[in-house]
């Protein structure tokens, strides 16, 4: 038992740190929308990026999608994708002419 606490907080300790919606607030409880995940045929076998926090990571491991101007967006957590959707344009890189 021990060697499993131990090997999971490794786990945990080695992830990337998130830096995209770590303003401090306390999670906020999905809506009925939100708490559909995404259908898992649907989700692409390829690398995506979190929009909102950087992070490159294969498609089917997606919690939730977003879909913004036509296009979706795939995110890490659930709280990624609703700050996404308060303001897409924040999270999103501006046009090259």
């Amino acid at each position: 038992m021990r060697f499993s606490l131990v090997l999971c907080a490794a786990f945990v300790l080695a992830l990337p740190a998130c830096r995209g919606c770590g303003d401090g607030a306390a999670p906020v409880a999905p809506t009925a929308a939100e708490r559909s995940a995404p259908d898992r045929d649907t989700l692409p076998d390829a690398r995506v990026v979190c929009p909102v926090c950087g992070l490159e990571f294969n498609g089917k491991e997606s919690v939730a999608t977003r879909v913004h101007d036509d296009k979706t967006y795939y995110f890490l957590l659930e709280d990624h994708a609703r700050a996404f959707a308060t303001n897409p344009d924040a999270y999103l890189a501006p046009e090259k002419p």
